[in-house]
């Protein structure tokens, strides 16, 4: 007997393989290393190196779906761009990444501890391009 995933959870992951994910961190190689694990999923990658490469990159991009973002950064935090995000873009979900423990909020924050491999990545995408309605990227101690 087969069985068949419903017309639901097709839905939901057609969405998701079709999602562009902007994905911000000042090591490039960090950029390319996050492409290589979220691309084969069928995942749009976009990189930026910097919170005003992020910005521009918006403005000439019709659709974000997730802003995957590092905290620590020069010149621009990632929770800073998150801010600007949040304005520009509302429909955009955000994910911080960072290796320290640089999130703490009252309400909840989608957070992925560095480092991690490349289930735990896809699995966290997953999760918050699902989720309903994002936390807000104010919630993200400064």
């Amino acid at each position: 007997m087969n069985s068949f995933p419903s017309p639901q959870a097709v839905s939901v992951e057609s969405i998701q393989q079709n999602a562009t994910v902007l994905v911000v961190d000042d090591f490039r190689i960090m950029c390319q290393l996050i492409a290589e694990m979220l691309r084969p999923r069928g995942y749009r990658v976009l990189m930026a190196s910097s919170g005003a490469e992020a910005k521009a990159c918006a403005r000439y991009n019709a659709r974000i779906d997730l802003l995957l973002t590092d905290l620590e950064m020069p010149e621009m935090r990632g929770d800073e761009l998150a801010l600007w995000f949040r304005a520009a873009r509302p429909e955009t979900r955000i994910l911080f990444m960072s290796s320290q423990n640089a999130v703490s909020a009252p309400e909840p924050v989608h957070f992925l501890p560095k480092p991690f491999r490349a289930e735990a990545l896809v699995s966290k995408v997953r999760e918050v391009l699902n989720h309903s309605s994002p936390p807000s990227a104010e919630t993200v101690a400064a």
